[in-house]
């Protein structure tokens, strides 16, 4: 890095002994020739992307739709800061088809505890419920 007298800042002029217009060839093309093959190159190279965006299938839309208004019935769930109505919750549970009846016993003892997930489980339409249900009993080894 030079310092002192010998540092030359963006600012300060070029010495006049470098002259930037000069033209110089390259394998018998000047520099003119040489801009047009990079301005050619880089402009097809533009014209060649394309930024669309993919399309989803019909089928991925209502996947996505259904998720977020549950979605939206969880955060209600969530901002309604009520105690859990017990029997609601009771109802809920106790409507989920494919389970023993003690079974859901406990999974309702538990949701009356953590009241955040029992309004979350009120919310719930009965598959998202009965898939919670699922996922309860395999961490509960019940």
């Amino acid at each position: 890095m030079a310092t002192g007298s010998f540092a030359m800042s963006w600012s300060d002029k070029t010495p006049p002994c470098i002259d930037h217009n000069t033209i110089v060839e390259l394998d018998g093309e000047s520099n003119s020739a040489i801009k047009e093959k990079i301005t050619d190159s880089s402009s097809s190279y533009s014209k060649g992307r394309s930024h669309r965006k993919k399309s989803r299938d019909v089928s991925e839309e209502s996947s996505y739709s259904e998720v977020a208004s549950q979605h939206k019935e969880i955060v209600i769930a969530f901002k309604n800061q009520e105690p859990v109505d017990a029997n609601e919750l009771y109802e809920a549970v106790m409507k989920t088809e494919g389970f023993a009846e003690e079974m859901l016993a406990l999974a309702f003892d538990y949701l009356v505890q953590e009241e955040n997930v029992g309004r979350s489980f009120i919310a719930k339409n009965p598959k998202l419920g009965k898939i919670w249900l699922e996922n309860y009993f395999t961490r509960n080894d019940n």
